[in-house]
């Protein structure tokens, strides 16, 4: 077969076709790289255009390209919106009949496509190989390529077979691309693919509109909580919400419907038409929030995704922000929330025990398929686990059919599971179990190693984004942090207030707090990032547990330092610390104390006014109000702070509480807060030249025991959107003086 015409006779062209005028930083370098025939490795993030490195040549080309995917709803997605640019290309995969498969093979001989989209596994068959031997193959586009090497997080082995495959093709040139890549994983890419020299492009990893942050919680209620918190943010947006399993997704969804938010669910469990249902009312703006396993995502392209929230750690660095970049795609800015609980490991120290199973599993299983001999057999997975257990080892399913799928792949058995019913065809039992024991090991190490590379992200103290481009082997273009993040800005407005709403109040015992906090501090450095939090709480309290007696914890100076406060108050404030980046956890949950912390307890630095703010909702003095001394002015507050004495101070000059906002550069919810607890205090809040008189009356109709630092989204909903919060917060304070008056 001869050559094409090409589609376009330069890249302006072939941009033209797409409806774009110009690239985007990186994919020009990429695209010129193809034209010269040389090698190359793309290592860009989810959305940034990875696919037209390959598709605009093509346009150039006087032959075909061939791309190597591994997702069947990637392919057609992609060949849908080529046709729609009347660019001639299909996908010849196992979704279509046998019948299509040949019919498209014949036309891609003819010369009537110019991309063809595969799975890996497509080069098994001799009939489209033989089919590729007299087409002008010019590219080999592979992409998900981390897909072919060991230390990626979704090793598929007929990637690794593409190597061959090249040969077979004649080597042509090869574009690789990939969105998750560590340097390790590029080099590995790099080599099983047999590329020669190639240029490597990391780019665009750096995402200015997405702020990235980490809230470290210990119970559900506190995830619930941020979650509420950041679905009122961005109120009637679009959210994705990621969990680790389909009982996890089940809950969230469960949960957040009690909440009054509208909810959908997508996970690999739903047949393929309810996920599509769910996927397209999502799309189309009719659910806000969706709740999803890993099964969710790929090929999904959404550009008004406001959030998303990993209800768990993810099982690698890699796959956390290839799922976190799907939001923010249009540019405006978006929240990437991981919630990160350290009891939320064992879910992944699950999955890879199971997915790859040890040698004492492979051995016992292959003693019972040598029992069953040659031939087709029923089997019972749940039973076969039960069986294998024993007091000391517990045997799951899950593991069972990833140690079945193995030795199918290696040609020992057949596995095959329909519905309730499994059974395994035994080929010959008298071969040895001759498994690649050190490359299972091997496999296992690595995901371990993923799992301990996200949960160092999750407890590091510096800029998020800088730690995500140094993995991916960038150079972050910022040289002090991107100023986008919660390490680089603190802790987000809507998160200050959901803190506010659910602190924990603590009695002083008439100590200052912030002096409270720096025995925390010193009790957390005296550990040395040898404990966790219960094991410091206990020291500081002055436990006589045993564990804390072993661990040596009584011989330390600060050994009940906080004698006067609960075990439970004190692990609390440990996870304050955390909180206000003072302290990190650990892989392991250990605590270890910051910078900025050891500033904070050596009194070389100062907290910010927000902490300040937090630490006065959270200490409560133990002297009943009766006792304290009358105040008129702001000179005389110690009750609260420096931030709300300025607040007073210029609210009882005459200027407006948005005023004060602006000039203190703070929110204006912050601001109704400081004049909310003022008036609480009895202080001398006047706000009636704002106060609208009916809808006063309909909050006093609504405010029962409500109190300063309780939840206002109850109060809103028994207004029936009459006010915003901002007016609820604002016409709060003179009932709360009130309140004050009348004591």
């Amino acid at each position: 077969m001869g050559k094409f015409t090409p589609l376009a006779h330069s890249i302006q062209d072939a941009l033209s076709l797409f409806s774009y005028t110009s690239l985007r930083n990186g994919q020009s370098e990429a695209i010129q790289d193809v034209l010269e025939k040389r090698d190359s490795l793309v290592v860009m993030p989810t959305g940034s255009g990875k696919s037209l490195c390959f598709q605009i040549p093509a346009c150039l080309f006087e032959g075909l390209t061939i791309v190597v995917s591994p997702l069947i709803a990637l392919m057609k997605d992609q060949v849908d919106a080529l046709q729609r640019k009347d660019i001639p290309a299909t996908f010849i995969n196992s979704s279509l009949s046998s019948d299509a498969q040949n019919k498209r093979i014949i036309a891609m001989q003819s010369g009537a496509f110019r991309i063809v989209y595969v799975a890996p596994e497509r080069f098994r068959s001799t009939r489209f190989t033989y089919a590729l031997q007299d087409i002008p193959i010019q590219l080999l586009a592979i992409d998900e390529a981390h897909c072919i090497s060991e230390w990626g997080h979704d090793f598929r082995t007929d990637y690794r077979k593409l190597k061959q495959v090249r040969i077979d093709l004649g080597s042509p040139p090869t574009i690789a691309l990939t969105a998750t890549a560590t340097p390790e994983v590029q080099q590995d890419i790099i080599s099983a693919l047999g590329l020669e020299r190639p240029k490597i492009h990391v780019r665009g990893f750096e995402r200015e509109n997405l702020f990235f942050e980490v809230a470290q919680v210990r119970t559900q209620k506190e995830k619930f909580d941020r979650i509420d918190a950041l679905i009122n943010h961005h109120k009637n947006q679009s959210f994705v919400i990621y969990c680790a399993t389909r009982k996890q997704c089940e809950e969230v969804v469960g949960n957040l419907k009690k909440r009054g938010i509208k909810t959908g669910m997508y996970h690999g469990g739903l047949s393929d038409a309810a996920r599509r249902k769910e996927q397209e009312k999502w799309i189309d703006d009719k659910t806000p929030v969706l709740v999803a396993t890993n099964a969710f995502g790929m090929g999904v392209d959404k550009s008004n995704v406001r959030a998303v929230i990993h209800f768990n750690i993810p099982g690698s660095l890699e796959a956390y922000y290839q799922e976190a970049g799907r939001a923010g795609r249009d540019g405006i800015d978006a929240n990437c929330l991981l919630l990160f609980s350290i009891a939320d490991r064992g879910i992944h120290e699950f999955f890879i025990e199971n997915t790859h199973p040890s040698k004492m599993l492979f051995e016992k299983l292959w003693r019972y398929i040598n029992n069953l001999g040659k031939g087709s057999h029923s089997v019972d997975l749940k039973l076969m686990a039960k069986s294998f257990s024993t007091p000391t080892w517990r045997v799951h399913v899950m593991g069972l059919e990833s140690a079945l799928r193995t030795l199918q792949f290696m040609g020992f058995i057949e596995y095959l599971k329909q519905g309730c019913l499994e059974s395994i065809s035994v080929y010959d039992v008298s071969v040895g179990l001759d498994l690649d024991w050190r490359g299972l090991n091997q496999r296992r190490a690595i995901a371990n190693g993923q799992l301990k590379n996200i949960l160092e992200y999750a407890a590091s103290t510096g800029c998020r984004q800088s730690h995500i481009v140094n993995y991916f082997g960038g150079e972050p273009r910022f040289s002090k942090g991107c100023q986008k993040c919660d390490q680089c800005l603190g802790i987000p407005e809507y998160a200050k207030i959901s803190m506010e709403q659910n602190a924990t109040k603590i009695p002083s015992g008439g100590e200052d707090g912030l002096l409270i906090m720096r025995k925390v501090l010193a009790g957390i450095a005296r550990a040395k990032g040898r404990r966790g939090a219960h094991a410091i709480a206990g020291m500081l309290v002055g436990s006589q547990a045993k564990s804390v007696k072993q661990a040596g914890l009584q011989n330390l100076s600060t050994f009940g330092i906080l004698k006067q406060m609960k075990k439970d108050d004190a692990v609390y404030l440990l996870d304050l610390c955390t909180k206000f980046s003072w302290a990190s956890r650990n892989e392991h949950g250990c605590v270890l104390i910051s910078k900025a912390g050891l500033e904070i307890m050596k009194e070389l630095g100062t907290p910010s006014e927000s902490q300040m703010a937090f630490l006065e909702l959270t200490f409560v003095s133990r002297r009943s109000r009766s006792m304290r001394p009358s105040r008129s002015s702001s000179d005389s507050l110690s009750g609260t702070g420096s931030t709300y004495a300025e607040t007073l101070r210029l609210h009882q000059t005459g200027i407006g509480y948005k005023e004060i906002a602006k000039s203190r550069e703070l929110t204006v919810q912050t601001v109704l807060r400081h004049l909310q607890k003022l008036s609480l205090e009895g202080e001398a809040v006047d706000v009636s030249g704002d106060i609208d008189k009916v809808l006063l009356e309909k909050v006093r109709g609504v405010v029962g025991n409500w109190n300063f630092g309780d939840r206002e989204k109850p109060l809103i909903e028994a207004l029936d959107g009459v006010c915003t919060y901002n007016m609820l917060r604002l016409h709060l304070i003179p009932l709360l003086k009130e309140r004050f008056d009348s004591k």
